[in-house]
């Protein structure tokens, strides 16, 4: 390989490319500039900054937890998808780091295009749950492809349909954030929103790792988890009731 078998490069490379790319566009990027000075922030106002009315937004409520399901239903299959790999579809160890690379490489084109085109296409017909459903549906359908898998080729076509699920979450959860947002909340509530779909991949390890890690060879208990997210998520989404 290119940039041989260690997986650092893997991390190194999307970091460098972001502190390359990212200073030019937020120079070019125009700043809306404050008509008026704001009040001092204090630290009781930023830890309100975490906290919504469920009651006076509901709609915004439940974007938060589907948000939260749906991409947990994602993170967990790709977290434990090294394990997989090993214990499941037996690839060598020392090849391993050029599968998940591989996968990831898939999965990142995948996600890209899926994102790509379903915010389009939702924009173009002006409907948002039902690929948010549509999202969910794929993700369950991509995580019992991926339970059942027991060859590298399986396993790649349950990553290509988890990764364009993934793909389509964040874009069309993106843009119903702007939708059921405040003019005057818009910035927290995104920032609330990215905190939202990071916990999982900081949950999952932290909590349930020892529990998946000792079931290894059987991954049951992982995949239904994934499973009972993503159908959450299905569900939960009705209750956004801001958008079409």
């Amino acid at each position: 390989p290119l940039l041989g078998n260690s997986p650092t490069w893997g991390l190194l490379v999307p970091a460098i490319a972001a502190a390359v790319l990212l200073p030019p566009l937020a120079f070019a990027l125009p700043d809306r500039q404050l008509e008026t000075q704001p009040p001092r922030f204090t630290l009781r106002e930023l830890a309100q900054s975490y906290w919504i009315n469920p009651v006076g937004r509901p709609s915004f409520a439940a974007l938060l937890v589907t948000a939260f399901c749906a991409i947990g239903a994602y993170a967990i299959p790709q977290i434990y998808l090294y394990y997989v790999l090993a214990f499941t579809i037996k690839v060598p160890e020392s090849d391993l780091p050029g599968s998940v690379s591989l996968l990831a490489a898939i999965g990142a084109v995948a996600a890209i295009g899926a994102g790509a085109l379903g915010g389009y296409l939702s924009d173009k017909l002006r409907r948002r749950k039902v690929f948010v459903i549509g999202s969910g549906l794929l993700l369950i359908a991509g995580t019992m492809v991926m339970m059942l898998a027991r060859d590298f080729a399986t396993l790649t076509v349950s990553q290509f349909m988890l990764a364009v699920a993934g793909g389509l979450l964040v874009t069309i959860l993106l843009s119903v954030v702007a939708e059921v947002s405040n003019v005057e909340t818009t910035a927290r509530d995104a920032g609330m929103f990215s905190t939202v779909i990071t916990l999982p991949n900081v949950i999952v390890p932290l909590i349930f790792g020892a529990v998946f890690v000792a079931a290894i060879p059987d991954f049951t208990v992982v995949f239904v988890t994934s499973l009972v997210l993503a159908a959450v998520a299905c569900v939960l989404t009705f209750f956004i009731r801001d958008v079409p």
